[in-house]
């Protein structure tokens, strides 16, 4: 992402396959209140601590397919969040 600011959520949305697009709905929007699990997210990676967002596609091609979100804060910390299904 990368000096955007279209956001985290908006990041995930823009994702064109479709096995990774599954996993996003699954993370985001069929949560009981999709709107917190936005809020939630994007309080830890839209913030201004934010220095770099990175997106990354994990599976093995075939039954399993995630997303890893990684941000490097400001301050050197790192804060991740994965989901994989199958």
């Amino acid at each position: 992402m990368g000096g955007d600011t279209r956001g985290i959520a908006a990041e995930l949305h823009a994702l064109t396959d479709a096995a990774l697009r599954g996993v996003v709905t699954a993370m985001v929007d069929d949560m009981e209140d999709p709107a917190a699990a936005r809020t939630a997210v994007a309080a830890v990676f839209d913030g201004p601590a934010v220095a770099d967002l990175r997106l990354y596609a994990l599976g093995d091609g075939g039954q399993m397919a995630g997303v890893e979100v990684a941000a490097r804060l400001a301050d050197g910390r790192g804060v991740f969040l994965v989901l994989l299904l199958d």
